[in-house]
C-alpha cells in the first residue's frame, strides 16, 4: 500500500511498502528514490519545464547545478520510465 508523504502545489510524493519514494510533478512520475537512497530521474522530464525542475530540485534539496554535477558523476541516474 502506498503512503502519501506530500500532496500540495502540484507535487505528489508517495512511499511504497519497500520504502521507495516516488515524486510526481502534476501527474507525471519524474523521480524515484529507492530505499538505498539511489536517485533516478525520468529522462523525459529532466529539464522539461521550470516548474518540474523546481519540484525535482526541492525534493532533492539541491540546486540545478548540483543536480547536473551528480548526473555527470553518476550519483543520479537519468533513464526513461
Amino acid at each position: 500500500m502506498n503512503k502519501i508523504l506530500e500532496n500540495k502545489n502540484n507535487v505528489i510524493v508517495l512511499q511504497d511498502d519497500n520504502n521507495n519514494v516516488y515524486l510526481y510533478s502534476y501527474t507525471s512520475l519524474v523521480l524515484i528514490k529507492n530505499k538505498a537512497g539511489e536517485v533516478t530521474i525520468n529522462k523525459k522530464y529532466y529539464k522539461f519545464s521550470k516548474t518540474t525542475t523546481k519540484h525535482i530540485n526541492n525534493f532533492l534539496e539541491l540546486n540545478s547545478k548540483e543536480v547536473e554535477e551528480r548526473i555527470k558523476s553518476g550519483k543520479i541516474k537519468l533513464v526513461e520510465f
